[in-house]
């Protein structure tokens, strides 16, 4: 877009305008990569930061785009000082696990270094009587009460949480979930999602209704079909039991690290199961001023990355099992899969069988 339009439509950006990104590093291939190419390609004079436990593992994710990183430690929320230092504006991501205690580590520094303005990523499941949904009103609560300008999202299902199905659906031609194969659910998908939320950090809005999804659910039918239609072979579904799919999650990185975050998760498919997910709407579609992109649509696009292709250059998220029995709230210790087939990790003096490797790498299934 012409600058001189931007700024009749926009106003004029200030030159110090500069955004900070916290969130999930590890799985930075969602909300946040999309905002922030978005913004480093159609708005190049807004500086944008990415805070990281650990830059190298975000920097592939970032080529191309016009961002600093910087290093912190989660287990010492004194070295978020330098991750909101001099910022304006911040996206916050907070992980299922903690995500109260996080949350508020992210809005004190916010106060702190007096940012102007905050986007708070949130679930759909404000009104449900379930722990993810009120500890995120717990969140909310605290927003309320920083006396911050912010805007929370209330967002259902991304598109690219498929991604963690790769393996089982090109491997083994089967993907699953812990609900019926009748079951739907409302959608967004993040590429969307990263133009509507660059252009709120610009206009610095604040919106009511946030429940924004694509025009229709999609079935598990449909999943199944579209599947099968993009690899050229018969992809079937497998309804995942309970217990298989909290064990899957603690053997994978990301929030869902502890049994209380699985059960959370959990949580939203049974809720999808029993037809009570957030209904949907074309809230999205008057946003973009166009039609949002189906699910059927996405997974076309990304059959480089169902197919494995080497060329393919969508992010995705890190093959990386979690090994060792948690207790509550327990974070686990992280191998990557594909270093890890019957060797010694000496920095976490782990020794895993192949025996061991074949079983866990049979649960591959995420929200």
């Amino acid at each position: 877009m012409d600058q001189n339009l931007k700024n009749d439509i926009f106003g004029t950006i200030p030159n110090q305008k500069r955004i900070v990104f916290l969130g999930a590093t590890k799985n930075f291939f969602k909300i946040g990569y999309y905002t922030i190419h978005y913004l480093s390609q159609n708005y190049p004079e807004i500086k944008l930061r990415l805070a990281v436990p650990n830059i190298e593992d975000a920097r592939p994710s970032c080529e191309g785009a016009n961002v600093e990183l910087v290093q912190w430690d989660p287990n010492n929320s004194e070295t978020l000082n330098e991750a909101f230092k001099e910022c304006t504006a911040s996206l916050l991501v907070p992980p299922i696990n903690n995500r109260v205690s996080v949350s508020k580590k992210y809005i004190d520094m916010a106060v702190k270094h007096k940012l102007n303005f905050l986007i708070n990523s949130g679930v759909q499941f404000t009104n449900q009587d379930i722990q993810i949904g009120e500890e995120s009103n717990q969140v909310i609560a605290m927003l309320d009460n920083c006396g911050i300008k912010y805007c929370n999202l209330n967002l259902p299902m991304f598109l690219e949480n498929l991604l963690y199905q790769v393996d089982d659906v090109f491997e083994k031609g089967i993907f699953g979930f812990p609900c019926n194969k009748n079951s739907s659910f409302s959608y967004v998908s993040c590429k969307d999602l990263g133009k509507i939320i660059a252009d709120i950090f610009v206009q610095e809005k604040v919106y009511d209704n946030t429940f924004w999804t694509a025009p229709a659910q999609v079935s598990i039918v449909q999943i199944e079909q579209t599947f099968t239609k993009m690899m050229g072979k018969q992809i079937q579904f497998v309804q995942v039991s309970d217990q298989d799919f909290i064990d899957s999650l603690l053997r994978d990185t990301g929030s869902a690290s502890s049994i209380e975050a699985a059960n959370q998760i959990l949580d939203i498919w049974k809720i999808i199961e029993r037809g009570e997910d957030v209904q949907a709407n074309n809230n999205l579609k008057i946003l973009l001023g166009k039609e949002p992109q189906t699910a059927s649509e996405w997974v076309f696009e990304h059959r480089c990355c169902f197919n494995k292709e080497r060329s393919c250059m969508h992010p995705q998220p890190p093959k990386k099992i979690k090994i060792q029995s948690p207790t509550q709230n327990q974070e686990l210790q992280v191998i990557n899969i594909d270093e890890a087939n019957n060797t010694f990790d000496k920095q976490n003096n782990l020794q895993i069988p192949t025996s061991d490797m074949k079983r866990l790498s049979n649960f591959r299934y995420r929200l």
